[in-house]
């Protein structure tokens, strides 16, 4: 059988630890657009990915890129082993870099036998925060 991965959702954290119990803990979900105090400005960003999965030994790649290309061509693999039909969750670990520009933060998707390319699974804005009058 063909393994095949769908994914079903994609959140924005600032970090994503597992569990001793297998649970995941997100750290500062970014749950609207990226708010950003000025620019250039650091930061680092985590993703965690739900899928649905069929097959053995499903292989994948998430590839992120920032508005300002930076980091340019960030490419993770997973490998999942064993036997699975139903839902599965992976996490990047934390991405640092500088934004210098507003746009949108890019999450690709696909099977790492090469033969598909990458389709758009997310995408999450950063803007620069206008401060309220006082």
């Amino acid at each position: 059988m063909t393994a095949i991965a769908k994914v079903t959702s994609v959140v924005f954290a600032d970090d994503v630890r597992r569990e001793v119990s297998g649970k995941d803990i997100l750290i500062g979900v970014f749950g609207g657009d990226v708010m950003v105090p000025a620019l250039p400005t650091p930061m680092q960003i985590a993703l965690w990915v739900q899928m649905d999965v069929k097959g053995k030994s499903v292989a994948v790649e998430v590839e992120i890129t920032m508005p300002n290309g930076a980091p340019d061509g960030v490419s993770v693999r997973f490998d999942l082993q064993g036997e699975m039909d139903g839902s599965a969750s992976i996490s990047t670990p934390p991405i640092g870099t500088i934004v210098t520009s507003e746009g949108d933060i890019v999450v690709r998707f696909r099977m790492a036998d090469g033969k598909d390319t990458f389709t758009e699974v997310a995408r999450k804005k950063i803007r620069v925060a206008v401060p309220s009058p006082t």
